[in-house]
């Protein structure tokens, strides 16, 4: 505008001097053609100076005016351009900034201010560094000495701290320059993507959490079948010992010793319990449960072997039930319990809880658990505590820091296996020298607790026809000297189709069928509803290196009698024959 304005003065200077100047010229040149007498021609200088006065006045009076409309119609576009202007920036979303060299303000938008809660003269003249997050601020400091170099442009992401606490900012920020090109201002033009962080960190964690479980889930299905054909093996090894443990004098050295191998088979048996617990695989006698008392028998079991620290409880009398595998259940207590101590090597306190809760979707939106009623157990120590590398490792397999104790590392992977198979979570929470912390969720059940009753040890001998069906040849071999042992007429088949040929001839004289789950050719659950077929009234006792679940629960809902769990000995099997055929 201010070279437009000159322009301008100098066309009216112009325009004036012109007609000065051709009035001069022409008007002495007429008065010197027609006048002769020097006082006529005096008298008439006279009036044509006079006559120029006002002929020039009118001229400056017009060229001003014209000028000044000129000013007036260029001082309103540019009022309303600045007001435009003022509009765009009052009103935009995205904050806009601008900073001297020595990085002070200079111009701040009023989103800015709104952002910051602070008012525009607070702001300039300060330095912003000053906001900017600690750990962007190297970041920033680069960008900013980016914009010296071509094209002057940068991009770059920070935290601030705003009157929200601190958030993420993106900023695109250019240059002046001055007419040697040198940088003398910073613009920047920001807008806040704490949502898009927040939201790219979920989908991170999502994402890590999804590669988490199908790495659970392969290592699980392996874990799984592993113990499944180790139950196969140790079912032999049981079978055995307890046919020769009936047969000998149990004062003798040797019943002694046969029975301490058969408690280690025991304890090969829990081992493999827990390895189908963290296959997600451990279900073995479901029922409802009452969570007051398994908590209470399980604290005073791992109570009296543990002396050196010190246990409180706030567990209510009136808890809800959960319906679930109680002796599993109670192993997961006694896992967390063992890793509580095991973080106090020096003594501590160790608090258990309990509580009923109802969980909204917000907080099991990403807990792979449906909302609703749950009991929730708390065990907290006061031992070491985890750092965050820790923690996500915690529930993984074979994971353990002790280094030559003989921790397995399946402890706690089995615990969260069985919860998870209840349709249960556990939550960790720990900081490292301040010890740790276990939430379980376990889903409300409404049943009723039925009161146990405790059967004896007894052997019962019978009488009668049973059929075992299974692909392992140590299985069917042990299993039918058991058998024939107990005093039952015994026939073996390695898969479906060969009991189904025997029994469709047979059926009337057949009291009893053990059926093996997984079998080549023909399933369990195949195999049982073709034996129906042939006899709807059937009677099979489901047997499995895996548990009373999946496909074996299937079967007993549509019919099938009783379940036993590999390995068994022979009061095991005695009894549970005696419970269905009486």
């Amino acid at each position: 505008m201010r070279m437009n304005t000159y322009k301008e003065i100098c066309t009216i200077v112009f325009i004036y001097a012109m007609f000065g100047g051709a009035w001069i010229y022409f008007s002495d040149t007429v008065l010197n053609w027609f006048v002769k007498d020097p006082d006529t021609i005096i008298k008439l200088f006279i009036f044509k100076g006079l006559l120029f006065i006002i002929a020039t006045s009118v001229l400056l009076f017009f060229l001003i005016a014209w000028l000044n409309n000129k000013i007036s119609l260029s001082t309103k576009a540019l009022s309303k351009s600045e007001a435009n202007y003022r509009l765009l920036v009052e009103n935009q979303t995205a904050m806009i900034v601008k900073v001297d060299l020595e990085g002070q303000f200079l111009f701040v938008s009023p989103s800015y201010c709104r952002t910051f809660g602070k008012k525009e003269e607070d702001l300039l003249g300060l330095k912003f560094m000053p906001l900017v997050h600690e750990e962007d601020r190297e970041s920033t400091a680069m960008a900013m000495e980016a914009l010296f170099l071509p094209p002057h442009t940068a991009y770059l992401e920070q935290r601030a701290m705003t009157k929200d606490g601190w958030r993420w900012f993106a900023w695109m920020d250019t240059v002046v320059l001055n007419d040697d090109g040198n940088v003398i201002e910073i613009i920047g033009v920001g807008r806040d993507i704490t949502k898009q962080k927040i939201a790219k960190e979920e989908r991170k964690q999502l994402q890590s959490q999804l590669l988490q479980a199908q790495k659970m889930e392969a290592v699980g299905t392996l874990a799984g079948g592993i113990a499944h054909d180790f139950n196969n093996i140790l079912m032999g090894i049981q079978g055995r010992l307890s046919l020769a443990l009936s047969k000998i004098d149990p004062g003798s050295t040797v019943h002694t010793d046969l029975s301490k191998m058969e408690d280690s088979v025991n304890a090969a048996a829990n081992l493999t319990k827990q390895l189908l617990g963290f296959a997600r695989k451990g279900k073995y006698e479901v029922s409802p449960i009452n969570v007051t008392h398994l908590i209470n028998s399980s604290v005073d079991i791992f109570g009296r072997t543990r002396k050196d620290i010190k246990i409180q409880k706030s567990i209510p009398d009136d808890l809800w039930n959960v319906e679930g595998d109680n002796q599993q259940l109670q192993q997961v207590f006694l896992n967390l319990y063992v890793n509580a101590w095991e973080a106090m090597p020096e003594g501590g306190e160790l608090l258990i809880e309990a509580a009923d809760v109802e969980l909204d979707e917000n907080f099991t939106q990403h807990l792979d658990i449906a909302p609703g009623c749950y009991v929730k157990i708390s065990v907290i120590d006061s031992g070491m505590g985890m750092d965050e590398a820790t923690q996500e490792q915690i529930f993984d397999p074979f994971f353990t820091t002790r280094d030559n104790s003989g921790g397995t590392g399946l402890g706690l992977a089995s615990a969260n296996g069985i919860i998870k198979n209840h349709s249960g979570v556990i939550k960790v929470s720990s900081t490292l020298g301040e010890g740790s912390r276990f939430d379980l969720y376990l889903p409300l059940s409404t049943q009723r607790v039925e009161k146990v009753h405790t059967g004896n040890s007894k052997t019962y001998s019978g009488t009668g026809h049973i059929l075992i069906v299974d692909d392992e040849a140590i299985v069917r071999e042990v299993g039918s000297e058991m058998l024939k042992h107990l005093g039952y007429t015994v026939h073996c088949f390695a898969d479906g189709l060969q009991v189904l040929d025997y029994y469709s001839k047979h059926s009337s004289t057949i009291d009893l069928i053990v059926l093996d789950m997984i079998m080549p050719k023909l399933s369990g659950e195949e195999t049982y509803l073709k034996l129906k077929a042939v006899n709807p009234k059937v009677k099979v006792l489901l047997s499995s290196g895996y548990s009373l679940e999946g496909q074996a629960q299937s079967i007993l809902t549509k019919g099938a009698d009783g379940f036993i769990q590999k390995p068994f000995n022979l009061k095991n099997l005695s009894s549970k024959i005696k419970e269905l055929l009486g």
